[in-house]
C-alpha cells in the first residue's frame, strides 16, 4: 500500500514540475502587452449611454438614484471596453473627506481586469506546451 501511494505521489510531482516548468516557459511579459492592449478604462462623462442604456434613466428600479447618489458624493463611474465593445461600468464611490485621482482609479481596475486575462491565457498558454509535448 506504501509503495502505490509513493508512486502515486510521484506521479503526481513530475506532473506539477511539467506545469511548472510550462508556465514558466511562457512569455509573461508578451501576453500582459498583448491582453493591456484589450482593455481600455476611461471617465463616464454622465450623458454617454452604455450598450444602448441611459444610466441616469436606468430601467432597472433604484438603478438611477443609485447612480446619482454616488455622482452627488463625488464618486466617479469608470467605463470599460474590452476589445472596442463597453463590458465595465464600474462604481467608484468617493471616500469621505478624500477627493478621487481618476488616473489612479483607471489605472488600478485595468490592472485588475489585465491580470485576470493574464492568467487565463498564461494557463493556456502553458496547456498548449503540455499538449504539444
Amino acid at each position: 500500500m506504501e509503495t502505490k501511494r509513493a508512486l502515486k505521489q510521484m506521479y503526481a510531482d513530475a506532473t506539477r514540475a511539467e506545469i511548472s516548468a510550462a508556465v514558466d516557459a511562457v512569455d509573461r511579459a508578451a501576453i500582459e502587452a498583448e491582453q493591456g492592449a484589450r482593455v481600455v478604462f476611461r471617465l463616464w462623462d454622465g450623458k454617454e449611454t452604455i450598450n444602448g442604456c441611459d444610466m441616469l434613466n436606468h430601467p432597472t428600479p433604484g438603478r438611477s438614484d443609485e447612480i446619482r447618489r454616488i455622482l452627488d458624493g463625488g464618486g466617479i463611474f469608470l467605463v470599460g471596453e474590452i476589445d472596442g465593445r463597453v463590458s465595465i461600468f464600474q462604481d467608484v464611490p468617493a471616500k469621505a473627506g478624500t477627493k478621487l485621482d481618476v488616473s489612479a482609479e483607471i489605472e488600478r481596475y485595468k490592472e485588475r481586469i489585465v491580470a485576470s486575462f493574464v492568467q487565463d491565457a498564461v494557463m493556456k498558454a502553458a496547456e498548449e506546451k503540455l499538449w504539444k509535448e
